[in-house]
């Protein structure tokens, strides 16, 4: 992390590449949870859905953390930039992994 309690893009996009690299099928189930919070539904909707098959991420922030993190990051993206390009960026650095 960045030294401080608040998670940055970079924390967030580093530990999904660590994440990535553990398990990729599991990677693309969290990367689907990602995209419903990315399209506004909120994480303690998604969570559950997902939560079995992501408990195998032990390392790095809790998935379950991630969806929080991310829903207020591109919350932020959406107060930076308008229609959505911020939110849109970051997801694609998501995406890009």
């Amino acid at each position: 992390m960045n030294g401080k309690d608040t998670p940055r893009h970079d924390d967030i996009l580093n530990d999904l590449r660590q994440k990535k690299q553990k398990n990729k099928k599991v990677y693309v189930e969290l990367l689907k949870a990602i995209g419903e919070v990315f399209y506004c539904k909120d994480p303690s909707e998604v969570y559950p859905v997902y939560k079995n098959k992501l408990k195998v991420f032990k390392q790095g922030l809790p998935t379950e953390s991630i969806l929080k993190v991310v829903k207020w990051l591109f919350i932020e993206q959406d107060i930076r930039f308008w229609s959505w390009s911020g939110r849109r960026m970051f997801k694609e650095g998501i995406d890009n992994i």
